[in-house]
């Protein structure tokens, strides 16, 4: 898969989010990763996102002190109304994998729901 098509194919993701989240009074992305690959900032960019659209997104981080290029996980929320849930997501209708050697991991990909999508950076088509 040459960058334009990886491009597309990210795209008709992000696409399939928002159409979702329209659909859903309530939707939940989690995003894993590793420190420094950007993962609280996509997660900011789709709660401001939701934002624009007139309505209501959350985005936060979960990472200790760990170094540069440990795990990190950013949690996405977007809905209709205001968002009153604080806790870290359990199960999440899209997961993004930033890294492809943490699908390996055990519980990366644990409580996507039924039909949940997954998009995996990585250099394989």
């Amino acid at each position: 898969m040459h960058k334009g098509q990886a491009a597309e194919h990210a795209l008709s993701f992000f696409l399939t989010i928002y159409i979702v989240s329209i659909l859903m009074t309530l939707t939940e992305i989690r995003i894993h990763g590793r420190g420094g690959q950007g993962n609280v900032v996509a997660a900011n960019l789709l709660a401001m996102s939701a934002f624009e659209t007139g309505r209501h997104g959350q985005a936060f981080p979960n990472f200790g002190a760990e170094r540069r290029g440990a795990p990190v996980v950013a949690f996405v929320r977007i809905a209709d109304q205001t968002i009153l849930r604080r806790c870290q997501i359990q199960t999440p209708a899209f997961l993004i994998i930033q890294d492809e050697a943490l699908m390996h991991i055990p519980g990366v990909t644990d409580g996507l729901l039924s039909g949940g999508k997954i998009l995996v950076n990585s250099s394989r088509t």
